[in-house]
């Protein structure tokens, strides 16, 4: 994917289960749910660390 190989940050890339283009479906729509609150907790996390340095 050359958008996802051109950012250069931290970057995980997440397949997804029978997910297309639109995962509305399980297992892809709980694996996507799963992946953003990993995300949002790292955000956080980062967030909270440069607050308290």
């Amino acid at each position: 994917m050359p958008i996802f190989e051109r950012r250069e940050t931290d970057k995980t890339f997440v397949e997804l289960s029978n997910g297309t283009h639109l995962p509305l479906e399980d297992p892809a729509f709980h694996e996507m749910g799963e992946a953003m609150k990993v995300f949002l907790r790292d955000v956080v996390a980062r967030h909270d660390s440069t607050r308290t340095a």
